[in-house]
């Protein structure tokens, strides 16, 4: 559907070069070859910027890839850290936990997809932190999960803050003024190309064609 509609766009426009433009510009064969240098250094150009910014695009994707991986990790250790908490209070954890994992799937991803942000996750961490901090370990052990259930819940903090930023990680305004504009100027540039012109003759009764260059009369 892109191609097709490209090559649309591309006809379309020099058919109505030739219909409007060529009244007004009288162009000659002899322009053609500065004209085609200046569409072989824009092409040249714009496929370069149009690469760097298809590896930019690329890296980007990678990263969110790799932070929402991270996310998913310390999501699933935090929940086996917090079954070493007594009951019932490690239920409660886990109830909360899998909740929000559920609304990260069904309602936040989905959200984040079209780049909105919902506060609904918000709130539901904050009450799995208030319940985790109203824990009160009374074994060293149990302090020591207690411990490792803080530092793994401060990495699902540390992650969910990367993932949401990630939103806006979109590529800038500038970058697609000059993705629109080099295409548009790699398209029509093409356009001044002068045609050469052909006479039709009769010679012994069939016909042929002659070219006529810019000095024939």
């Amino acid at each position: 559907m892109i191609v097709g509609a490209l090559v649309a766009l591309a006809l379309g426009g020099l058919y109505l070069f030739q219909r409007v433009a060529e009244r007004h510009w009288k162009l000659s064969e002899d322009s053609n070859n500065d004209i085609i240098f200046f569409a072989s250094a824009i092409g040249v150009f714009y496929s370069l910027i149009v690469g760097l910014i298809a590896v930019g695009v690329w890296t980007n994707y990678m990263e969110v890839e790799t932070i929402v991986s991270e996310e998913a990790a310390s999501i699933g250790a935090l929940y086996r850290d917090v079954a070493g908490i007594e009951q019932p209070t490690a239920q409660l954890l886990q109830d909360e936990l899998r909740e929000y994992t559920a609304f990260i799937i069904n309602e936040a991803w989905p959200a984040q997809e079209q780049g909105i942000t919902i506060v609904e996750g918000t709130e539901m961490l904050n009450e799995f932190q208030a319940t985790l901090y109203s824990y009160q370990p009374a074994t060293l052990a149990q302090q020591a999960i207690f411990a490792e259930a803080l530092q793994e819940y401060n990495n699902v903090i540390h992650f969910r803050r990367r993932r949401i930023e990630a939103i806006d990680g979109g590529l800038p305004t500038v970058m697609w003024t000059i993705v629109l504009v080099g295409a548009f100027l790699t398209i029509t540039v093409t356009y001044l190309l002068k045609n050469r012109t052909t006479d039709t003759l009769s010679l012994n009764g069939i016909p042929c064609a002659v070219y006529r260059g810019p000095s024939s009369s």
